[in-house]
This record gives C-alpha cells, structure tokens and sequence, in this order.
C-alpha cells in the first residue's frame, strides 16, 4: 500500500478515509482497496480499484454518489 503512494494523494486532495487492501488474488500482483470516506453523504464506500480512488481524487468514478 506505502508503494502505491494513494495515502499522501488523498491527504492531499483532503480526503479522509479509512483504507484496507488486499491482494485481488494469489500472483500478489494486483491490489484492491476497501474505502470507507468520512462523509458517507457525499461518498459510498466498499472495495475498490486504485484507479477508482485516484478518480475520486479528481471527483470522478464510483466513489463519489451521484446527485
């Protein structure tokens, strides 16, 4: 998780979660994350791809709800 570098972004992008990840499976090659934002008005949580994690940064992609 420190090698992907999505807790110092998101500390950036002021985003404050709780971050779990784990393995997608046994080549330990790919990892997924369990995100569960501070704000669940605003933002759903469950299991996601870094790439999710970096649109929401950008406030895209499935973490932020939509209106």
């Amino acid at each position: 998780m420190r090698a992907t570098g999505i807790q110092e972004e998101l500390a950036a992008a002021n985003l404050k979660c709780e971050l779990m990840p784990r393995w997608t499976d046994e080549t330990k090659t790919s990892i997924n994350f369990w995100v569960d934002p501070r704000d669940h008005r605003k933002y759903s949580y469950g299991w996601h791809k870094l790439e999710d994690i970096r649109a929401w940064i950008r406030g895209e992609g499935p973490i932020v709800k939509q209106a």
